[in-house]
């Protein structure tokens, strides 16, 4: 494959920029990035489900054939033919989402080196290491923003349009690597990007009022703080054992929540949180106001630091997507070949769930949502990382306990006898099962109930005069615990086996006591 520079022909761009959730399928000039929703040849998405790539930079750099044989094919095959082209100068047009972030603006980098040279430069390892960081959100400041990447932030702060951006993001990238190459910034093994400078504005003085921007951007930060929301929630650890692990205490720990309500002025919030150690294990930042409720924003990031090694937030993509697909009905349903597995969403425009970051961030639509803030805030805060229980009727957990008389050798009218004085009286517990033979409904047991004093058991015991036995019935009164209730938590199947084993010890002290109760003992059985 010839390169336009073999060919001597100059390249130029043309931009099309896509609104947040618009699909597109690429035109045989046009290269479609961070969108398409695949990685094929003339579309480069690493968004779209399970992928080995970090970032849209390294996909391009690892198949650089689906843009050139994308884009140069039908010149190369003039060329292959005998037929030098007939043009000194060609455009394509590169595609991508509107406000374009790192790493689009980075595989733009890449495509346009690939097509005027055929190759990239021997040393875009800087590029694609500092981009794969970037992607996944790992990059911290530590205090430091005399970062050369930082500036494209501050760019895309103060752009006027998104073609703008672009074009300032690749003059950014080319005086990065100029100072590295020249010795201007000392790379000593490190890389270039993501690295303090020391002359931060003499390496770059045509970025120099994004620079200043950067350094005044803690102050905007601490104001932003004052006004956030801060809450807690239980978050799932990394290291989290098996799904159905009964131990699954272990399994998420409470993490620190800060949820701004409304768009943060500060443009390096991300990094001023991740810097505060301690403050913040999840942030919440809106984005994309509703045009007809200002107070509405259809865009939230959510995310957890990538770098540390302790949350995640798995099955909080899907919880979202499932109350987004009921609070929008049939009238504003999504469409489109389902994004991801059926049994996660219905459409090309879910929620997405953070796969291809490790689980650490979550997105909403880019279409945007419907959910308001207060119901996305109820989802996070509800243990989003265990399966929930439904409330159960009383009685849906049933304890039975068996029980001889402690006299064997009772006629039958004296343990009448002895049940009547013990409070026992008879009833017909079958009598509501109206498919079975009438003498099974008319059977009739001296019943009693005991340890009223206590709210976890509705407790009853069953007793027969003919074989001189008895059942205890301990049937929990609640269960799970009622979501509804102050002061509690919805059960999670994760936590079924310790709850029930806690809910048995408890019934296992109440039946200790029924010797002292009643007449009976339970040298048979045992307890």
């Amino acid at each position: 494959m010839r390169s336009l520079d073999q060919l001597g022909i100059r390249l130029d761009w043309d931009f099309h920029f896509l609104n947040k959730g618009q699909h597109a399928e690429p035109m045989p000039n046009q290269i479609l990035v961070d969108a398409g929703g695949t990685l094929d040849t003339g579309v480069i998405d690493v968004h779209q489900g399970d992928t080995k790539y970090e970032s849209l930079v390294r996909a391009v750099a690892e198949n650089p054939h689906l843009v050139l044989n994308h884009l140069l094919y039908g010149l190369n095959s003039e060329y292959a033919a005998g037929r030098s082209p007939q043009i000194n100068e060609i455009t394509f047009t590169f595609c991508t989402h509107s406000g374009p972030g790192w790493d689009s603006m980075a595989a733009l980098y890449l495509c346009d080196e690939l097509l005027r040279h055929g190759k990239l430069p021997d040393d875009i390892h800087w590029l694609l290491d500092a981009s794969d960081q970037i992607a996944q959100a790992k990059v911290k400041t530590d205090g430091a923003t005399n970062r050369p990447f930082i500036i494209y932030y501050a760019i895309a702060a103060l752009r006027k349009t998104d073609k703008e951006q672009l074009l300032a993001g690749l003059n950014l990238i080319q005086k990065i690597i100029e100072c590295a190459r020249t010795g201007k910034i000392q790379t000593n093994g490190k890389n270039p990007f993501t690295e303090p400078v020391d002359n931060f504005k003499a390496c770059f003085p045509d970025f120099s009022k994004h620079i200043d921007m950067i350094e005044e951007d803690r102050p905007l930060y601490l104001d932003d703080l004052s006004k956030a929301d801060p809450f807690e929630a239980e978050l799932p650890l990394q290291d989290r054992e098996t799904e159905n692990d009964s131990t699954h205490s272990i399994n998420f720990q409470s993490g620190k929540v800060i949820a701004f309500q409304k768009p943060p002025k500060s443009k390096l919030l991300r990094f001023w949180v991740r810097d505060d150690q301690g403050k913040c294990d999840l942030l919440m930042t809106p984005s994309m106001p509703d045009a007809k409720n200002p107070n509405h924003f259809r865009r939230w990031r959510i995310s957890v630091d990538p770098e540390q090694n302790r949350f995640n937030l798995r099955r909080l993509g899907f919880l979202l997507e499932k109350a987004e697909t009921e609070i929008r009905g049939t009238a504003k349903k999504r469409g489109g070949t389902p994004r991801f597995e059926s049994n996660y969403c219905d459409n090309s425009d879910p929620w997405y769930d953070g796969r291809n970051h490790n689980f650490t961030m979550v997105d909403s639509p880019r279409c945007g949502t419907d959910l308001p803030y207060e119901k996305i805030k109820s989802i996070i805060r509800s243990r989003f990382h265990g399966i929930q229980l439904q409330d159960q009727e009383s009685g849906s957990l049933v304890f039975y306990y068996f029980f001889e008389f402690s006299d064997s050798n009772l006629r039958a009218n004296e343990a009448i006898q002895l049940l009547a004085k013990n409070g026992f009286t008879k009833k017909k517990p079958l009598a509501d099962l109206k498919s079975s033979f009438q003498f099974v409904q008319d059977a009739k047991i001296w019943e009693l109930g005991i340890f009223k004093g206590q709210s976890t058991f509705s407790a009853k015991v069953w007793a027969s005069e003919i074989t001189q036995h008895a059942i205890v019935e301990l049937a929990v009164t609640k269960f799970p615990l009622s979501t509804k209730e102050q002061g509690t938590k919805p059960l999670i199947l994760e936590e079924l086996n310790v709850e029930i084993a806690a809910l048995q010890s408890e019934a296992s002290k109440l039946i200790a006591k029924i010797p002292d109760l009643l007449p009976f003992k339970n040298e048979i059985w045992g307890n």
